[in-house]
């Protein structure tokens, strides 16, 4: 029985892909020919240093919201730059919080902040929403308030998905649905085995997002979790043609990681780094596993970073993927997804100052990738500093 449901799954995801490449003539080949030596790097600065702050962008604005102050209080700032003028602004959040998951949406014209921890440990249901053609925030909120969500751009709809709740499980499993008009619809995820955590990643063009790894509660029906790695991965599909999302499993990880970064290209999954528990001890993976949407299955190509890191930052430019920084680095690691290899070597210039821990990201049409707050690399004091990649100069 296991094996029929598995072949109805693959024959109906196959079936996806058919009607995805035709609907997208565009989406099978993409050729860009990219030298790293002419992509440059810069620095500006935040309103107030801020940790566990969240990224986005919409139009020509890189966002970074919320987060924990130099005090330790939750902030509602948001500091909002300017890409085609380096103009600096700031606007606030409805409610000052920190851990909140964020997305941009609608062809870019909206950055989206879903939940996220508030003042007094309380976890929020607000959801921001910035119109980068209006200057305008619209407000609105989750069937169940949440940390942390994953928030993933499919199209003419956003999902926000799972986080951290208060009460067991301890790790939700509800989905929330905001539609191109702002209505919002709910499901909840009842696919896989436990319920988890992971890295996320969505590919717009595809209409499509996954979650991978990360951890599960595997004591989800008691007071007292138990918490592991996951080697579980959820494969979320936005259809035209009815109004609730394609929800399956897909094929597990063969190495299960915690704190392990998603982003996609090309069709491609792509999560990389992360950690394991060995005798107490955190021991980084440099791993780096190629989900192909093509054949919905995990690619069997070797591919690693240079050096074993977790909570590394990613994003994708220029159908390159880029992991920068990461626990205790500062180094940059590329994935050209054209080729399906690795970029080297990487010029040095395009190094982080130094490593960053609880920052922000954000990547801006295509060109930019940023790195915003955190910790500096001793962990001791929160900073005010953005670090941007121009791919495009």
């Amino acid at each position: 029985m296991q094996s029929i449901k598995f072949y109805s799954k693959f024959i109906l995801l196959g079936l996806l892909e058919c009607y995805f490449i035709s609907a997208n003539p565009n989406l099978q080949k993409r050729q860009e020919n990219i030298n790293l030596d002419t992509w440059k790097k810069f620095e500006y600065t935040l309103s107030a240093p801020r940790s566990r702050l969240a990224g986005a962008s919409a139009g020509n604005m890189l966002l970074f919201a919320g987060g924990i102050d130099s005090a330790g209080e939750s902030s509602e700032i948001v500091d909002l730059y300017n890409a085609s003028n380096g103009a600096l602004t700031t606007a606030r959040l409805s409610s000052p919080r920190s851990e909140i998951g964020s997305s941009s949406f609608l062809n870019n014209r909206y950055a989206i902040f879903a939940g996220g921890i508030g003042k007094n440990v309380t976890v929020s249901s607000s959801i921001d929403i910035y119109d980068s053609e209006t200057g305008t925030w619209i407000l609105k909120n989750l069937s169940e308030a949440r940390a942390n969500p994953r928030v993933l751009d499919l199209g003419n709809r956003l999902v926000i998905y799972g986080g951290n709740i208060l009460k067991s499980p301890y790790l939700s499993r509800t989905i929330d649905i905001l539609d191109a008009s702002f209505n919002l619809s709910s499901q909840t995820e009842s696919v896989l085995d436990y319920p988890q955590l992971g890295a996320s990643a969505s590919g717009v063009d595809r209409s499509t997002g996954m979650i991978m790894g990360g951890y599960e509660n595997q004591n989800p029906n008691n007071r007292f979790s138990k918490l592991v790695a996951s080697s579980q991965t959820l494969y979320i599909q936005n259809l035209d043609w009815t109004d609730r999302l394609f929800v399956v499993p897909g094929p597990v990880l063969e190495a299960p990681r915690w704190e392990a970064s998603a982003a996609y290209a090309n069709s491609q999954f792509i999560f990389a780094g992360g950690y394991i528990i060995n005798a107490n001890k955190e021991v980084a993976s440099n791993r780096i596993d190629v989900f192909d949407y093509s054949t919905f299955r995990w690619s069997n190509q070797t591919l690693t970073l240079n050096s074993a890191r977790f909570s590394i930052y990613s994003g994708t430019i220029k159908n390159h993927v880029l992991f920068w920084g990461g626990s205790e680095s500062k180094m940059l690691d590329v994935y050209n997804s054209v080729e399906r290899k690795m970029v080297n070597p990487i010029p040095e210039s395009l190094f982080m100052n130094g490593p960053r821990y609880e920052a922000g990201q954000a990547t801006l049409n295509n060109c930019l990738f940023a790195v915003g707050g955190g910790f500096d690399s001793n962990g001791e004091k929160i900073t005010n500093l953005v670090e941007v990649i121009n791919a495009c100069n």
